[in-house]
């Protein structure tokens, strides 16, 4: 089968969208574009290319992923959020790669370990997601003696991670408060930061001298700004089947037509993330119209009901993510029907499998 499938990334929108936060943060506010889980999904060597000499930092997960944006970025500060592989430390510091520290045993091994090199360290705050980081001000305080006692280490930033956006504000508040018991023990030249892409957008006293950004970066926070999706997947009708009053669609029979109808085949299924539980409960888009999903979503394809579109032929268009005439489908209408996160429908849509493309206007 030709592959149909196109997953097309507009790093302009992305470029145009880091513009727009610094405008709204003010020129001393450090931007971190976070470029995690492959810049989620983007493609982290297409974005890191777009963001180089546009923000200060990148932020990572892992140093595995810091490892792969290294190839492609070797000057732009680099923080690894998540907990570190301790056997890697070295190649961190000789790579201008900082580390998140979360407890004083971390920073025992690192001074044990570390030899002929300085590692930067940020000291992660846990201030109510409960994942990582010192909930104890007094080990805190510890840590802080610690590193500024070393040879090895300098203390370069504090960071927290808020657990809720919009549907708890006075949680959010909360976690900023207690951040705050911490971040006045830190020196004045620290890089603080707590404010991802809700809160740098949202709470100006939030901001501190470096704010945190990821989906904002791709144009799909919901906000008073103006931003641009960076995103479009794209696909073509291979065939067209006429289907009879009574005749059934798709495996396991799950659709059974009511009345005579035209249907139309689409070579993307759940390999490449159209996740099967869409099927009979979704919609993809044809010439500005809904075609909605009949039968059960296969591993290779997809069946859509043209009956009622006019001008569909083998070779139309399909949108499945992205604005077709006035229709627009988003992360947001996945993840609605599907009852999960925008980030997972992102993340869930298979690049690999699609022709990969980068469009820089």
């Amino acid at each position: 089968m030709i592959n149909k499938n196109n997953y097309i990334v507009n790093t302009t929108n992305i470029l145009k969208n880091v513009h727009t936060i610094s405008k709204v943060v003010g020129g001393k506010v450090k931007i971190c574009a976070i470029v995690k889980a492959d810049a989620y999904g983007m493609g982290m060597t297409s974005v890191v290319q777009a963001l180089k000499g546009e923000v200060d930092y990148f932020g990572v997960a892992s140093i595995v992923e810091a490892m792969a944006l290294r190839v492609v970025d070797k000057v732009t500060p680099v923080l690894v959020l998540g907990e570190v592989n301790l056997d890697l430390i070295d190649w961190c510091a000789e790579s201008s790669v900082r580390v998140t520290i979360s407890n004083l045993e971390e920073l025992d091994y690192i001074e044990s370990h570390l030899n002929d090199k300085v590692l930067r360290i940020h000291l992660a705050v846990n201030t109510g997601l409960n994942r990582i980081g010192f909930r104890s001000v007094v080990a805190f305080k510890r840590a802080i003696d610690k590193i500024n006692k070393s040879n090895v280490m300098i203390l370069d930033g504090c960071f927290t991670h808020f657990a809720t956006k919009a549907n708890d504000e006075d949680f959010i508040e909360n976690q900023h408060k207690k951040f705050e018991n911490f971040i006045k023990l830190m020196p004045n030249d620290s890089i603080i930061h707590d404010a991802n892409s809700y809160t740098a957008l949202n709470y100006k006293s939030f901001y501190h001298n470096m704010v945190r950004p990821g989906f904002a970066i791709y144009g799909y926070h919901k906000c008073d700004y103006k931003l641009f999706p960076a995103l479009t997947i794209t696909s073509e009708i291979i065939n067209i089947t006429n289907v009879r009053l009574g005749e059934s669609v798709g495996y396991d029979r799950t659709f059974v037509a009511l009345h005579n109808m035209r249907i139309a085949v689409v070579p993307v299924g759940y390999a490449d993330g159209l996740d099967r539980r869409l099927s009979n409960n979704f919609y993809l888009l044809v010439n500005g119209h809904k075609a909605n999903i009949v039968g059960n979503i296969c591993m290779d394809v997809v069946l859509i009901d043209v009956t009622y579109i006019p001008y569909v032929y083998v070779g139309s268009k399909v949108t499945i993510l992205g604005s077709d005439g006035a229709e627009v489908l988003t992360p947001f209408d996945y993840a609605k029907a599907l009852s999960t996160s925008p980030y997972e429908v992102l993340l869930k849509f298979n690049h690999k499998r699609m022709n990969y493309k980068v469009l820089s206007e």
